[in-house]
């Protein structure tokens, strides 16, 4: 491309191309303007207006080169026109192409255009191929890596005389890629081999040269893919240092192959080896079933049949590329000695392929009759039966599969469709299969795909290639798949994407516009369409650029300016920076607040963030350096799930001032205060304490503080409000410090100055001292003030570090000196002893229970091991437990065990089982009841027994939960409802009863959760007082719910109710399932309104509710808010919606 044509493509994209047409008076000189000016111009253009600028004349290259750019990644690639790609490491999800085509006008080019895919934006320059695109991109790909100072990453080599010209260009490059038949000759091979280093990875793909040719260097570079791999011997892959080997084609035998792998256990070979895959298509296993024994002859083998930690995808190209593996059992495993292990995949999977069969069709003349063929294809046996091709191949073909289908007794379970006959013939004999592929050779009609989508039922994958463009469409059916994938889906609309029920959508050129997909993403947040969505991706093409395109897209999503993806906070900064003008407009704009933190230590800068983005941090760091410029640059890092923005400005003798006045300028900007500083230097006390007294963090490290006037000043002037961390002082050791350090948190190294007058006068909540002077006398002060609660009532953790010449008994004597304190033994047991004490006699069981125990808490539980539980109310953190097991009367039996979880300890007391636990279970809880006089409070009933014993013993519970298929007639359900009283919580799961059988009386108890309740009527809920439901499969219908919303408005019914949960185990669909709201009146939320977003079931137990996107609040004359929202699922194969309805009840607190 010229320099004029260069130059008026820049005019083009700025929109400045009128400009040339006037007089050369009114054209803006920009290479006239001052060098500062000029450069602040040229840095922000983006890449394709830096490379189109360096183009116009050797004066805008060498000003270009001049400014120092972040590296670029520069690939050249071709698929079916030269294209080289630019990328930033910096920039996740920007791509830029400059690709060389002719199919366009000669007078539209060259053309600009932006591809928005999902999270990632290309934009292309396209320049014309004027027959001469080999060396046009050679020229620009060597102007680039001049302009960028970035060298070449990546190669696709499309032609041979690629070869030469990378040769003498760039000799050394990370990755190369040659395309199939490039290599036409040895001596191309041996050239590019001998003066190529590929660093990270060399692929290629078949050549064709002499069959005889054979290597045996080394090839050097981390990672090999070799097609048509015949010429790679044994000898080049033991002698190399290679990560990744993957030969496709090989020629290696099995004794080769058992080579390999016996050096690489011995260690001599092969030691950077990750992968290794032959692929060896001579092989045939039925003809040769001993070459699986040849390639594992002699080695020391280990055979797993399970993962065992090991990997299951390899990193094939520098993180660009990761291959998953097959998934193969068993699995054969070499160790080394260095413990490195190598696994060879299952015999099945690499070394015994596996089969298909298929049936194909030839219009060969000498095809007399079917032949039957196998080849080895990788990892592959295929079986061939041709047929020959009389002419009706597609009518054949039907009948084939017809009679597979009823000879095997299985369906179809995919199709591509090549012609339109195939439509009608599926529709009759399989209208239900799991994936159809219409090819875009098929010239599908706007009447077919009505009808496909009205008659065919394509349960997972539906794709459509391609249809007439120049047909008028309009698809009335909805398009019932989970997966749909739609090319040239210009006909596609909004209604078709609202209306369905897809979970993944996927439409390539569409004419969607960023106001539809707008329009789609509010509807789905609504949460009134697409509730089935998992995966939405539009591909189309605009003339818009990309940031019209964010902004109709997300318009209406973001209504406060947030800290972006780009490393905001600090381009604000810089423009705040250029004059006071600047400064009052960023200022006026209302900043989310910063987190400012001041670091002189170890880096010398500021560190800050946003609160309400917690996983980025901007950082400006100050660095030595020889260059003149005061702004160095930007650079973004992802570490982990991290973002750091880092603007780094020159570090030189003015520092520490320059320092202070970007911290002030900060403040200012963002109207946020420090909250932490590490103060490096003396004289930086001085300025925190003058420009924020009070902040709630401070570090000074060692030997900062050199003087008592200066520590002085510190605790005087300087408020710390949450945590003062001071290191090592260098001051005079005789000094005592007598005053309070006024701070919630105190860590002190080297504290010998910290008095004990310093500490009880303060407030402190912790207090952390290293090399202390404190005495045990003072210890024993300091406990003993605590105690009598006259002193460090704010105390949470005291802990003090010092040395001492006295022994350790000496020191707990003095410490501990008259104070009341108590030993205590943490691991008594103390209720099941007395249970043990009480059960030795009638007399032992009478004294016991003239002692007031304090109350227990008894929980019965009978399902998986029968155990009783016991906690005390004064001692949480406590737990007693009286378990039974099977055993011989001899093995030590009852013996005691104890274990301690974080803060809490459970004591456990086992008895032998003799095969009646229940029986000895009930009567060890009467008996504890008795002595402690403590009811029980919770019990889990895992057979029909004990609900008898429960009723008769203590008819009225805090919590009852019974287990699945424990009740099994109606009359053991009417039983326990009528004569058991729950306070608490009635957990009931599955019963075996009648279906059919519906209970319409109310359900007497405060919170009730029952799965399987399909016999629980609308007319039992509406009639009871219950204040928490929970019903899982429920038969409820709608219109139910629907009857119960507006009772409960009204006040005539369920007035004590909380809160209510219904998952209806009916599938329905959306539209059915509006019928609960019919007719309510209620207003709509997209926001929490002061709603809680949890509800307290029980004591123990507090339960966080979904998020939801739309509520529906309905208000009752008693002032009570209920809020209303539905959350769905879908299930199985059939992928059938599920709904769970949440009604919760609350009220605004003052």
């Amino acid at each position: 491309m010229s320099s004029h044509a260069a130059e008026m493509t820049l005019l083009q994209h700025f929109g400045q191309q009128e400009v040339q047409n006037k007089p050369k008076k009114h054209q803006f000189p920009l290479l006239k303007l001052p060098r500062v000016l000029l450069f602040d111009c040229i840095q922000n253009l983006n890449i394709f207006e830096i490379i189109l600028f360096s183009r116009l004349s050797k004066r805008a290259k060498s000003i270009a080169k001049r400014i120092r750019w972040d590296p670029l990644n520069i690939h050249l690639t071709s698929d079916k026109d030269p294209q080289i790609w630019l990328k930033h490491d910096t920039v996740q999800g920007l791509d830029w192409i400059i690709d060389y085509n002719n199919q366009k006008k000669s007078s539209v080019y060259p053309v600009f255009e932006t591809l928005l895919k999902g999270p990632q934006a290309f934009h292309s320059l396209f320049l014309k191929d004027n027959g001469n695109v080999i060396e046009d991109v050679k020229q620009m790909m060597e102007h680039i890596c001049e302009v960028f100072r970035s060298p070449i990453s990546d190669i696709r080599i499309f032609e041979e005389s690629f070869i030469e010209w990378i040769i003498q260009f760039q000799p050394t490059i990370q990755c190369v890629w040659i395309r199939k038949d490039v290599i036409t000759s040895v001596e191309t091979m041996e050239r590019m081999l001998k003066n190529i280093t590929m660093t990270e990875f060399f692929g290629l793909q078949p050549t064709e040269i002499d069959k005889k040719f054979q290597i045996t260097e080394p090839i050097p570079s981390r990672s090999i893919a070799i097609y048509n791999s015949f010429w790679i011997t044994l000898p080049s892959i033991l002698n190399g240092s290679n990560s990744i080997i993957r030969l496709f084609d090989s020629n290696l035998t099995a004794k080769d192959i058992n080579t390999i792998l016996k050096e690489w256990q011995i260690g001599n070979k092969l030691q950077s080896l990750e992968y290794l895959e032959i692929q060896t298509p001579k092989i045939d296993t039925f003809a040769r079933p001993d070459y699986n024994n040849e390639i594992l002859k002699d080695l020391n083998l280990t055979v797993s049949v399970d993962n065992n930690g090991r990997p299951n995808t390899v990193n094939i190209d520098n993180d660009v590329w990761t291959y998953t593996l097959p998934q193969t059992q068993p699995v054969y495993n070499l160790i080394r000695n260095d413990g490195m292990i190598g696994s060879i995949f299952g015999t099945y999977e690499v070394f015994q392929c596996g089969h298909q069969w298929i049936i194909c069709y030839h219009q060969t003349k000498e095809l007399e009759g079917p032949i039957f063929e196998s080849k080895l294809h990788g990892p592959s046996v295929n079986h061939y039966f041709i047929l020959k091709d009389n002419g009706n191949v597609i009518e054949d073909s039907k009948q084939v599969v017809e009679h597979i289908c009823e000879v095997f007794s299985s369906p179809i379970s995919e199709i591509t469709i090549t012609e339109t006959s195939l439509i009608e013939w599926l529709i009759k004999f399989q209208p239900t299969i799991q994936n159809v592929w219409i090819n875009k050779h098929a010239r599908i009609s706007a009447e077919s795909l009505n009808r496909i989508f009205k008659s065919l039922k394509v349960t997972n994958h539906f794709q459509l290639k391609s249809i007439p463009t120049d047909e008028e469409i309009k698809i009335t059916e909805r398009i019932s798949c989970p997966y749909i994938s739609i090319h040239n889906s210009h006909w596609f609309t909004v209604p078709l994407i609202l209306n369905g029920n897809n979970s993944i959508i996927r439409l390539y050129d569409s004419n969607l516009t960023p106001k539809n997909i707008n329009f789609i993403l509010r509807q789905w947040q609504l949460g009134f369409k697409l509730q089935n969505l998992e995966y939405l991706e539009i591909e189309t093409v605009t003339l818009l650029d990309i940031d019209s395109c964010i902004r109709e897209i997300w318009k209406s999503f973001y209504r406060k300016a947030n800290f972006g993806t780009d490393g905001r906070p600090t381009k604000v900064i810089l423009f705040s920076l250029l004059s006071k003008r600047a400064k009052t407009i960023t200022k006026l704009i209302h900043w989310s607040p910063s987190n400012i933190y001041l670091k002189t230590v170890d880096t010398f800068g500021i560190q800050f963030r946003c609160s309400m983005n917690p996983g980025r941090k901007w950082l400006i760091v100050y660095r030595k350096t020889k260059e003149p410029s005061g702004y160095l640059y930007q650079k973004t890092y992802l570490i982990g799930p991290r973002v750091f923005h880092l603007l780094v400005l020159k570090h030189c003798r003015t520092a520490i001032k320059d320092l202070g006045q970007m911290t002030e300028h900060v403040c200012e900007v963002f109207r946020s205060t420090i909250d932490g500083v590490d103060i490096g230097r003396e004289s930086q006390i001085k300025w925190i304490i003058k420009f924020q007294p009070s902040i709630p963090y401070v570090f000074i490290p060692n030997d900062v503080v050199t003087s008592v006037e200066t520590l002085h000043r510190v605790f005087k002037n300087l408020k710390v409000t949450d945590s003062f961390h001071l290191k090592s002082i260098a001051i005079d050791e005789s000094v005592q410090y007598s005053e309070p350090i006024q701070c919630r948190s105190i860590s002190i190294s080297n504290s010998f100055w910290v008095t004990l007058p310093s500490i009880l006068n303060g407030s402190n909540a912790i207090i952390r001292l290293r090399d202390s002077k404190l005495t045990p006398k003072d210890f024993n002060t300091l406990l003993k003030e605590w105690q009598m609660g006259s002193k460090l009532q704010k105390l949470e953790l005291a802990e003090i570090e010092l040395s001492t010449t006295l022994d350790l008994d000496r020191w707990d004597l003095e410490v501990l000196n008259d104070l009341d304190w108590t030993a205590g033994n943490v691991n008594d047991g103390r209720p099941t002893t007395v249970i043990l004490f009480s059960l030795l006699s009638k007399r032992a069981k009478t004294i016991v229970k003239l002692i007031r125990w304090n109350p227990l808490n008894i929980r019965f539980i009978t399902h998986g091991g029968p155990v009783i539980q016991l906690k005390c109310f004064i001692n949480p953190g406590r737990t007693w437990m009286i378990a039974y097991e099977n055993g011989e009367e001899s093995s030590g039996y009852p013996y005691y065990t104890s274990i301690l979880t974080g803060p809490k300890v459970v004591y456990r007391l086992t008895l032998i089982d003799h095969e009646n636990a229940t029986e000895d279970l009930k009567q060890m809880v009467e008996h504890i009841c008795e002595v402690f006089r403590s009811p029980i409070g919770c019990i889990y009933i895992a057979e029909e027994s004990l609900i008898e014993w429960i009723i008769k013993l203590q008819p009225t519970l805090r919590n009852v939960w019974i287990k699945k298929n424990v009740i099994i007639s109606v009359e053991t359900l009417d039983r326990i409802l009528k004569n058991l009283k729950v306070t608490g919580c009635f957990h009931l799961d599955s019963i075996a009863v009648d279906e059919n059988f519906q209970y319409t009386e109310p359900i007497p108890f405060r919170f009730i959760a029952i799965n399987n309740a399909y016999w629980v009527s609308s007319s039992s809920i509406l009639n009871g007082n219950n204040s928490i439901i929970r019903l899982s499969g429920s038969k409820l219908a709608p219109k139910d719910i629907n009857t119960m919303l507006k009772e409960w408005q009204m006040g005539t019914k369920l007035r004590k109710l909380e809160f209510l949960e219904v998952r209806i185990s009916t599938p329905l669909d959306i539209e059915t399932f509006a019928a609960a709201f019919k007719d309510l009146d209620g207003t709509l939320s997209d926001g929490n309104d002061g709603r809680p977003n949890t509800v307290k079931m029980r004591e123990d137990f507090i339960f966080t509710l979904p998020p939801a996107n739309k509520v529906l609040n309905l208000t009752r004359t008693d002032g009570m808010i209920g809020s209303l929202f539905a959350t769905s699922q879908v299930y199985g194969h059939e992928r059938h919606t599920y709904i769970r309805t949440y009604f919760q009840v609350w009220s605004h607190q003052p």
